[in-house]
């Protein structure tokens, strides 16, 4: 996706979950005054042109892919990346959290909500949740991720960021700003902090020494994929690129 000609009005926030995405929301909706939250990514197809064309700001959980509708011309891609484990951790504990609080979930979070971390983590169920965001960025109409080559996958993924305004979870706030900044918004609000997860010990998580480094090496693409994001949020920062 390139840079919308003129663009400077309009972002549309593709919010990988996990990644500090309703953090960012709450700022950017005090900046973007007609703004719309979608949950899940029918919502965002379910919107009418007429309905996008008075929008100035969409955010949700959504997939890059679906901003080639025409109406989304005038809008501007951005999007947040997080540390892969401190992610996942995140997405295994509030698993927990929904299930303690009688919320309806998928097989997958309440799978979650019954194991440790490390049986999540190694599981079929954690499969999409390990590349939760090289699958929401790489994905296509009708695409199963988790049965694609992962090297494709990442290639696509960056592809993406390319065509993006790139953030990462740790400089949210620093991010935050630049976007205030390139859409002469004037200066952000204070970062809220919400949903914030602590840090978990190991042994907490059920993870030995060898677990994790098997871990960390599934979760190899994801960590190429967020040094690739802190690249261009880098150059993005210092105002020596665009995408």
């Amino acid at each position: 996706m390139d840079l919308p000609a003129g663009a400077g009005a309009k972002i549309a926030f593709v919010h990988v979950p996990k990644t500090a995405g309703t953090s960012l929301t709450n700022v950017l909706a005090a900046g973007w005054g007609r703004v719309r939250i979608v949950g899940q990514s029918k919502e965002l197809d379910a919107l009418t042109d007429a309905e996008v064309e008075d929008l100035t700001l969409i955010a949700g959980h959504f997939f890059a892919y679906q901003l080639r509708r025409p109406c989304f011309h005038d809008y501007v891609p951005v999007t947040v990346l997080r540390d892969p484990f401190d992610r996942l951790v995140s997405a295994w504990r509030f698993a927990k959290e929904c299930v303690a609080r009688e919320q309806q979930v998928g097989p997958a979070m309440a799978f979650a909500a019954r194991v440790s971390f490390s049986e999540f983590a190694f599981s079929v169920f954690g499969t999409y949740d390990r590349h939760s965001q090289v699958y929401n960025l790489a994905r296509t109409p009708g695409m199963q991720p988790h049965h694609q080559p992962m090297q494709h996958m990442l290639r696509r993924a960056k592809l993406r960021l390319n065509g993006m305004y790139v953030g990462t979870a740790d400089r949210l706030d620093d991010f935050a700003r630049a976007l205030f900044r390139r859409f002469d918004r004037g200066e952000p609000p204070p970062m809220p902090r919400l949903n914030t997860t602590e840090v978990v010990p190991d042994d907490e998580l059920g993870l030995s020494p060898a677990r994790r480094q098997a871990l960390m090496e599934i979760l190899a693409p994801d960590y190429e994929l967020l040094a690739h994001g802190r690249r261009l949020m880098k150059a993005q920062l210092a105002g020596s690129a665009a995408p």
